[in-house]
């Protein structure tokens, strides 16, 4: 090892690693500092849970709709369909949940309250099995909202 050079200093920072404030703004406290860092990942969730949410319950709706007309039509005597039509309205049943957890996640997050309950939803927006065809547009955003709630910082200043 080498000593650094005559002179030299490690840039100034505030102690701790905070970062520090975004250019333009002023941050008073490590509050307003952590608040500024959840803001995008948690607007960015709850835009696109919510629409998640919207198109998974009405997708459920849809299946409901679709089965029951076929059932009325006097095709009701075959049971793949009927098994069919159950499974198809749970699983959109089940991913619009997962949804509106999300979404209801990111609205605590976003309030900065309840930590834990921000983390689980940052995680059902990762993984691909509980949102199914969003997880393409959630898990950018989950896994943004993960790298900034696992700051330090940032969990401090949760209430």
């Amino acid at each position: 090892m080498h000593a650094p050079p005559p002179g030299f200093a490690p840039p100034a920072g505030p102690p701790g690693g905070f970062l520090p404030p975004l250019p333009g703004g002023v941050v008073q406290d490590a509050r307003a500092l952590a608040q500024q860092q959840i803001n995008g990942p948690a607007i960015g969730l709850m835009i696109v849970s919510g629409l998640c949410a919207l198109f998974y319950v009405f997708a459920t709706v849809i299946v409901l709709f679709a089965g029951g007309i076929t059932f009325l039509e006097g095709s009701s005597g075959d049971p793949g369909a009927a098994l069919g039509l159950g499974i198809g309205a749970a699983m959109y049943a089940f991913w619009a949940v997962a949804s509106i957890v999300c979404f209801v996640g990111a609205l605590r997050m976003k309030a900065m309250k309840n930590y834990g309950f921000a983390v689980t939803s940052a995680v059902l927006a990762i993984l691909p099995c509980t949102t199914y065809v969003c997880c393409m547009a959630m898990m950018p955003f989950g896994i943004w909202a993960m790298i900034v709630l696992m700051k330090p910082e940032v969990k401090a200043a949760f209430g």
